[in-house]
């Protein structure tokens, strides 16, 4: 399914794997892989790697291994994070879910290369769109995350000669299928859209997992963020 027409490059900053392959599969191109597009991280983690050029992501002595979801995750412990604001699983240290950049050379060398391609995207050509997944859970505060949002997007915009948008999307679960839509709001000048959805994008079943079973939804949300990028700010 191709809901996104050239033009506009994409780019999934977090907060896990769920926003890269929402854009992959809705045939959304170019999408360009970054360090955030396979990790479980988060828009403080995301912030702190970019303000730093990413230089002390696959220093040694801030990376270990951790036994989660019965696998041996790479974990990096140099950044912080704002409490309670995220969803658990996104922030205990930036993970590398499925990658062994301490063990692994030539998945180091694969992340050296990501970070290089998210640094080169700032000053290439034609508008970009970074979107950010905010999981869903218990505190969450879309307003105070917007906030960050836009402190990302300024940092980013200072360091390119493109137009860089920075857009977000969560959820809120209901009760019936005639209550799934789509709901656009914009805190802080920050494009969100919060997909009102039957299921939590979690557990076993991979079409929850992945959100498939929300694609229709998804396929809305990519057309109005593309034509915001596209358009300079427009939504």
């Amino acid at each position: 399914m191709t809901t996104a027409s050239p033009g506009v490059a994409f780019y999934s900053i977090g907060e896990n794997c769920l926003g890269h392959g929402v854009l992959q599969r809705h045939g959304v191109a170019p999408l360009l892989t970054t360090p955030f597009s396979h990790t479980r991280s988060n828009i403080d983690y995301a912030t702190q790697l970019v303000e730093t050029d990413f230089v002390d992501m696959l220093t040694p002595r801030f990376l270990h291994h951790e036994q989660r979801y019965k696998t041996r995750m790479p974990v990096h412990s140099l950044y912080t994070c704002e409490a309670g604001l995220y969803e658990k699983s996104v922030c205990n240290g930036f993970e590398f879910s499925h990658h062994d950049v301490i063990d692994d050379a030539e998945n180091r060398a694969s992340y050296l290369r990501k970070a290089q391609r998210f640094l080169d995207g700032l000053s290439g050509t034609g508008p970009a769109c970074f979107l950010y997944h905010y999981r869903l859970h218990r505190t969450q505060d879309i307003a105070r995350v917007a906030a960050k949002l836009r402190r990302f997007q300024e940092l980013c915009r200072a360091r390119s000669g493109r137009p860089i948008s920075v857009t977000m999307f969560t959820q809120r679960l209901v009760g019936s299928d005639d209550q799934r839509r789509v709901e656009f709001l914009r805190p802080d000048g920050i494009p969100v859209a919060v997909l009102h959805t039957r299921h939590k994008w979690c557990g076993t079943d991979p079409e929850q997992f992945w959100g498939r079973v929300d694609d229709d939804l998804f396929a809305r949300m990519i057309g109005a963020f593309e034509f915001h990028a596209a358009t300079a700010g427009t939504f």
